[in-house]
């Protein structure tokens, strides 16, 4: 998130059902600033980025809902890891 506009981006976040929190004493390579969001309903993953992109402020954000994973690891309770390729 760009530095002066992270109010009004966590304003966006909350209306759009989330709660953002400020990771702190993170700054970006290009000097942005990260916000940690929870509860937002990600049902439509896709629509969800598209939204809190067109933000004002907001540089990117994690959710990848048009990039699909290359792989997927999960980890098992005993500590081992499974991998699988995407096809």
């Amino acid at each position: 998130v760009v530095p002066f506009a992270r109010g009004w981006v966590a304003t966006e976040l909350i209306r759009l059902g989330g709660s953002p929190q400020l990771r702190l004493d993170v700054t970006t390579l290009g000097g942005h600033q990260i916000l940690d969001v929870s509860g937002l309903n990600l049902d439509e993953p896709m629509k969800m980025e598209d939204t809190i992109n067109r933000i004002p402020g907001v540089m990117e954000n994690g959710l990848f809902g048009h990039r699909p994973a290359d792989v997927l690891l999960l980890g098992r309770a005993d500590g081992s890891v499974q991998v699988l390729q995407a096809r």
